[in-house]
């Protein structure tokens, strides 16, 4: 073992899926979906630049940021099943509405 990969220990590793394997294979993990979305930006034009110190702007302006992030996480998840993906190839931002 010292000669071929110039160490002396030989290092074993549980991987899920892929079950025991050897230190010296690539982890390759299991593919992943991925998307993104852009939003809109977010102005306050009824703020300053002394409004930066005062702890109830930055609580109210970081509540505003968190709620529009939180909305938009929920409509790209919506319709998603866990680890197969959205249910259709368009995905959930083109996906058209039905009325209630």
């Amino acid at each position: 073992m010292h000669r071929w990969a110039r160490t002396f220990v030989c290092p074993v590793v549980l991987s899920v899926p892929w079950g025991v394997t050897t230190g010296f294979l690539p982890y390759v993990p299991m593919p992943a979906q991925t998307s993104l979305a852009f939003g809109a930006p977010i102005h306050w034009p009824a703020l300053t630049a002394r409004d930066a110190d005062d702890p109830v702007v930055l609580e109210r302006c970081y509540t505003e940021v968190e709620a529009t992030m939180q909305s938009m996480l929920d409509r790209l998840t919506e319709g998603r099943r866990p680890f197969l993906g959205s249910r259709d190839r368009a995905g959930p931002r083109l996906r058209s509405r039905r009325a209630p």
